[in-house]
């Protein structure tokens, strides 16, 4: 079994509370749009960090032969914080997002760790599709903003 550094560092009891008061908080706060909001604000915080161990553990559980692991850790890290920031993205956009959608992200999320272990191809394939998502919905924000811009824009009178 292999052990993250930076967890074995902490105190499984501090750890076990840590993590139980999160799944706690995410649990009562979610029910409000405010604790929707500082809920979104921290894990777009802390996501590079997850996302990063997470890479780190499954490149080690895999032994892959990759020598700088933590290149390994620094795109995962990037590929959560870009997830995390369509997620926020779209949640200030709609000013709240429907149950189905967290739990669509959360099952992707399950699904290529999976295909990490058994189907790397797949997995990368499933990884570039997240990255196009983000990509169209960036432009889609785009769009968005510069219509809203010029809708809202003051008239200017005509040229005498």
């Amino acid at each position: 079994m292999v052990k993250c550094a930076l967890l074995s560092a902490i105190h499984p009891r501090v750890l076990l509370a840590i993590l139980t008061s999160w799944s706690l908080f995410e649990l009562l706060g979610s029910k409000r749009l405010l604790g929707q909001r500082s809920l979104q604000g921290v894990e777009l915080l802390f996501s590079p960090l997850v996302g990063g161990l997470l890479a780190v553990t499954v490149a080690k559980i895999t032994e892959l032969a990759i020598l700088p692991v933590w290149l390994i850790g620094i795109l995962g890290g990037g590929v959560a914080l870009m997830l995390k920031l369509v997620e926020v993205g779209w949640f200030f956009r709609l000013q709240g997002l429907p149950l189905w959608v967290a739990f669509a992200e959360d099952t992707l999320c399950i699904v290529l760790v999976f295909f990490a272990f058994e189907a790397p191809r797949e997995g990368g394939i499933i990884a570039m599709l997240l990255v196009w998502l983000a990509v169209r919905s960036a432009s889609e924000w785009q769009t968005w903003y510069w219509e809203k811009r010029t809708a809202s824009a003051p008239k200017s009178p005509p040229p005498p």
